[in-house]
């Protein structure tokens, strides 16, 4: 298992807690932030990505972001 940090961005900025999330190793994540809103809008993640090698590791990442990013935008289905 890994460790993440995350905080507000910018944390007297937006004002919001520190707090730690435990992640497994290699996983990517990526938030979509609203400066203007101060809000998060999008956060994806994928895991199961071994970047602890460097053989071919900038071909892994770039996969693994584009796996990430397929799922954006969120699909939005109605409340039942």
């Amino acid at each position: 298992m890994g460790w993440g940090w995350r905080g507000g961005w910018g944390n007297p900025f937006w004002g919001g807690g520190t707090y730690v999330n435990q992640y497994i190793e290699g996983t990517i994540i990526i938030d979509f932030l609203d400066p203007a809103k101060k809000i998060l809008f999008w956060h994806g993640q994928g895991s199961g990505f071994n970047l602890d090698s460097f053989n071919k590791r900038e071909q892994r990442l770039y996969t693994g972001v584009k796996e990430i990013l397929a799922q954006y935008p969120p699909t939005v289905t109605a409340a039942r």
